[in-house]
């Protein structure tokens, strides 16, 4: 299992792409999001388990049903994140009875509240009871779709993934994390020109520098399981960082049909002198702990 993880914009669907490349992986086209999103996996298990009350799970049951019966299976509408398709990825008869069954499992009674039907989800007394029925469920589905594409694991990237480490490894204690950092100023100027990004340097250095932090202070990276990259430097000697990579990530080395180019980087959007300054002021910690100048 492998998980892809960034800020965005910072190259995670590069690197996603160039994974799934291996003989041996299959990389999961969309950002799947229901794992680590609003509504998704990640506040499920705190609402049915140490967080249980019935309006909690009421409520985190009828969150995350609607992420995976709309959200992220091609109905979603105009405001949401995700535009994922999963039905059209995994299979429509396989991904609906795959819903059905994890709903129904996290499902325990319902009535009717004022004549509105309610169903509350299961207390799980044992946070890890909670957690070995996510990981079955999950990686069913995954792993399914990895055989589809005669492949033995798989990789899922959704850039939030970067600050949910300690829930996908309580999922999935032997996944490999890879976390792929570029240059922040750079960062910025790419989600300048993103309509679902602010629009001037101050709103995007308000949006970043709060993951930058939280991520710097997880110190996740000393963890042998966590994979950390400068997309700058895989792109300028791919061969070797291709090896570095696989090889963290257990995987032999093998040539792969695409990879990070540096050419491609030089194509992102250039960034104002004004407001590279003030980018350089506001993320220079960041700059500093990724080990940029």
């Amino acid at each position: 299992m492998i998980f892809v993880g960034g800020t965005g914009r910072s190259g995670t669907t590069q690197l996603a792409q160039i994974i799934g490349c291996h003989p041996q992986v299959w990389h999961i086209p969309p950002e799947t999001r229901f794992l680590v999103d609003p509504g998704g996996l990640q506040d499920l298990v705190q609402s049915l388990s140490t967080g249980h009350t019935p309006f909690h799970a009421i409520d985190a049951l009828d969150r995350f049903r609607t992420m995976l019966t709309r959200d992220v299976a091609g109905h979603w509408p105009p405001e949401a994140f995700s535009h994922a398709d999963l039905p059209a990825v995994f299979g429509t008869d396989r991904y609906t009875d795959w819903c059905e069954r994890f709903l129904g499992a996290l499902s325990w009674y319902d009535y009717d509240e004022r004549s509105t039907p309610r169903v509350v989800g299961r207390y799980f007394a044992e946070r890890a009871d909670l957690l070995t029925l996510c990981r079955t469920y999950v990686d069913e589905l995954f792993t399914a779709g990895a055989a589809d594409h005669g492949k033995e694991t798989w990789c899922e990237k959704t850039p939030n993934n970067l600050l949910a480490t300690a829930l996908l490894w309580d999922l999935f204690p032997e996944a490999r994390i890879v976390h792929i950092v570029r240059h922040p100023v750079q960062v910025a100027a790419s989600h300048l020109s993103m309509d679902w990004a602010p629009d001037d340097i101050e709103g995007v250095c308000n949006w970043l520098e709060p993951m930058y932090l939280s991520w710097l202070r997880t110190d996740v990276t000393a963890d042998p399981r966590c994979v950390q990259l400068q997309l700058e430097d895989v792109a300028e000697d791919w061969p070797s960082r291709r090896a570095e990579l696989f090889g963290r990530l257990g995987l032999p080395d093998a040539v792969t049909e695409l990879e990070v180019s540096a050419d491609r980087l030089a194509h992102w959007a250039p960034i104002a002198p004004a407001d590279e300054t003030y980018a350089r002021k506001r993320l220079g910690f960041a700059i500093d702990a990724f080990g940029y100048k």
